[in-house]
């Protein structure tokens, strides 16, 4: 997971200055926007787990452990 990690974002730098160099923009949503969003979308991450629990796995848990990672990971 923390190799993968590593390998993605290593191979996001050349495609973050090729996108740039095309013309794209890139937006970073401002922290109280964001927590906006995070907010009006909450409900989803529930929903999400609701379906994999129905299923047969440990959605809260599941959520839980992205939600954690997300935290350690934000910059």
């Amino acid at each position: 997971s923390a190799f993968m990690g590593k390998t993605q974002e290593a191979a996001d730098v050349p495609g973050k200055a090729q996108m740039l160099k095309s013309g794209s923009q890139i937006t970073v949503i401002p922290g109280p926007e964001l927590d906006k969003w995070k907010k009006a979308t909450d409900t989803l991450g529930e929903q999400w787990a609701a379906d994999i629990t129905a299923k047969g796995g440990d959605g809260k848990k599941l959520l839980q452990d992205a939600r954690d990672l997300i935290k350690k990971y934000t910059k």
